[in-house]
């Protein structure tokens, strides 16, 4: 697998007030580094982007079937991740054939995150 590099704004904010903002280059080789460099920063602050787009994409790997409604009632990314793990494990056959053996490493941590811990699943239906 190849590193994905994409600049990265650097904000510096003294009391509430940006001061001065830059882009430098930021070399990430798995989406770990990824959590750990941007984990910490609410999706409130730091906009959705690329990285995220890929992260939620792989959570749609796990069967969330009598887990997360067909209906519009929200469920805690938390709470069915962790009900997903304990009715299917974290094998990597358990997401299906096109997913990375750190997938379910990785789903763990996420509700670990500032980033993604108020992440809300709905409308799960298996098609």
């Amino acid at each position: 697998m190849q590193a994905v590099d994409f600049p990265r704004r650097v904000n510096i904010i003294m009391n509430g007030k940006q001061i001065h903002s830059h882009r430098e280059a930021c070399r990430l080789d798995t989406v770990f580094e990824y959590l750990d460099w941007r984990g910490d920063i609410p999706l409130s602050v730091s906009p959705f982007n690329e990285v995220d787009n890929y992260i939620i994409a792989k959570v749609g790997c796990c069967d969330f079937d009598g887990i997360v409604s067909e209906g519009a009632e929200p469920t805690p990314i938390g709470a069915a991740l962790e009900a997903y793990f304990s009715c299917h494990g974290d094998a990597k056959e358990d997401f299906g054939a096109l997913a990375s053996s750190n997938l379910g490493p990785v789903l763990r941590r996420l509700p670990e995150t500032a980033r993604f811990r108020d992440v809300l699943l709905r409308c799960f239906v298996r098609r």
